[in-house]
């Protein structure tokens, strides 16, 4: 088990706050696990995992909002069982899984804001799978399955904004998707292995759609280097909400969900490499991507109405590269960086909230066994967002935070530990009308008995 509660900060920028005075936005939560194991023999496992968390989050509806907040109850639960049969050439298991979640969203009318709003959101998914491992063959682990399961969910809300602007809805629906899969874990001699594996889905408001990756990768002999790839495809078949939510305000306007929605459907593929000469002591490697996705879902507003559309595509491309190594005695480095281009395919605007570039900068020094101390540099690019005032595109600067991190050991089983996150105090925003978190200090002691 285990609890956090902090009092917080303001998420709310200087520039939004209308000279209203600064407002910490609170967080609590609370979260159990349970995990049991049982072996009667050898060949035969039970497993049963359990998790369940409550949190409590302050909201700013508007800025700096006093009393907005909402709740979460999540309950998640699956028991297993596994057997080895046939002298463990085939290898079954059985499961079943259940999660729950509500979110209940709040907003009274005070000082700040007139809203006055509830919204009560539930979910629930449930799961049956039926997996068997197969070892034939050596070097080759082939897996066959079939799985189905239920979502459901139901949205109840009414929120008044206090000028005579009211949006109620209710809302309920449920799908259920069948599913069938194999898989081939392969090793051919010494340095070629990887996955192949397909699956097909049958969500009961589609039709059944095919899906596939082929997944390689290859050791040389020359400095550790490795050839990888992965070719695949992709489904995600509408929310629930994206198909019958229904909301409707007082200004006459609807918001609809769209039955008549297609799946998105995806492609991709990828290829790299890594290398680590020098007795490891210095490894880099890259890989480019590039995926293309169809009928990409999104909301279509045309005041006072909205609904969600199928628009024709979207593409995703880009690479990653990393470097790491050894400087000098006791630092070490790792450089990692991502060039990521995300477009509307059909008229060429950036999607939303993907910066085209990233940088991560890690240094660790360690003077003793003892003592270690990390810096780490962390730069996100500018991108496309939506304007928290006017809801329309805007173009986000970038920023840069850095972090400070260090811990000393007391005795084998004492370790005192400490972090100074946002060493500079830099002013940023995660998203459009949302503020990072400032400079704070974490000191803490790890033990174990």
């Amino acid at each position: 088990a285990g609890g956090l509660t902090t009092a917080g900060q303001s998420v709310t920028p200087a520039r939004l706050r209308g000279g209203r005075t600064e407002e910490d936005d609170a967080y609590e939560n609370l979260t159990a696990t349970l995990a049991l194991r049982y072996a009667p023999d050898e060949l035969t496992e039970v497993a049963l995992t359990g998790r369940m968390i409550e949190s409590e989050t302050e909201l700013d509806s508007l800025a700096e909002d006093p009393d907005a907040f909402e709740t979460t109850q999540q309950r998640f639960g699956r028991v297993m069982v596994r057997r080895a049969l046939f002298d463990g050439v085939w290898e079954p298991t059985v499961a079943a899984y259940h999660a729950h979640y509500e979110r209940d969203n709040i907003d009274r009318p005070d000082a700040v804001s007139l809203i006055n709003g509830v919204v009560l959101d539930t979910g629930d998914r449930t799961k049956f799978e039926w997996r068997n491992d197969l070892y034939l063959l050596p070097d080759h682990v082939v897996s066959l399955g079939v799985e189905t399961e239920e979502e459901r969910f139901t949205d109840n809300q009414n929120t008044d904004f206090g000028f005579g602007f009211v949006i109620t809805g209710q809302s309920q629906a449920s799908a259920r998707t069948n599913a069938a899969y194999v898989q081939d874990q392969f090793r051919w001699g010494e340095r070629l292995h990887g996955t192949l594996g397909a699956r097909v889905d049958r969500h009961e408001a589609f039709d059944p759609e095919l899906t596939y990756r082929f997944a390689p990768a290859y050791a040389l002999p020359w400095y550790g280097l490795r050839l990888k790839g992965a070719l695949g495809t992709g489904f995600r078949a509408p929310a629930l909400f994206e198909l019958f939510g229904r909301t409707a305000n007082s200004f006459g306007g609807i918001g609809t969900g769209n039955p008549g929605l297609r799946p998105e459907i995806s492609r991709s593929v990828e290829a790299g490499f890594d290398a680590a000469p020098g007795a490891g002591r210095f490894t880099f490697g890259a890989v480019a991507f590039a995926t293309a996705i169809e009928d990409l879902i999104v909301t279509q507003f045309a005041f006072p109405n909205s609904t969600a559309v199928n628009i024709g595509e979207a593409s995703i491309r880009g690479f990653e590269a990393f470097v790491a190594g050894v400087l000098a005695p006791h630092l070490s480095a790792r450089l990692d960086y991502t060039f990521l281009r995300a477009e509307d395919a059909t008229d060429g605007t950036d999607l939303l909230r993907r910066p085209r570039h990233k940088v991560d900068l890690d240094l660790r020094w360690q003077p003793t066994p003892a003592a270690a101390l990390a810096l780490g540099l962390h730069y996100i690019g500018a991108h496309a967002d939506v304007s928290f005032d006017t809801g329309g595109r805007v173009r986000k600067g970038g920023y840069t935070v850095v972090d400070l991190a260090g811990s000393y050991a007391l005795t084998d089983d004492v370790r005192v530990t400490g972090r100074l996150e946002n060493l500079l105090d830099r002013d940023y925003e995660v998203a459009d009308g949302f503020r990072g978190f400032g400079r704070a200090v974490l000191v803490g002691l790890d033990t174990r008995f």
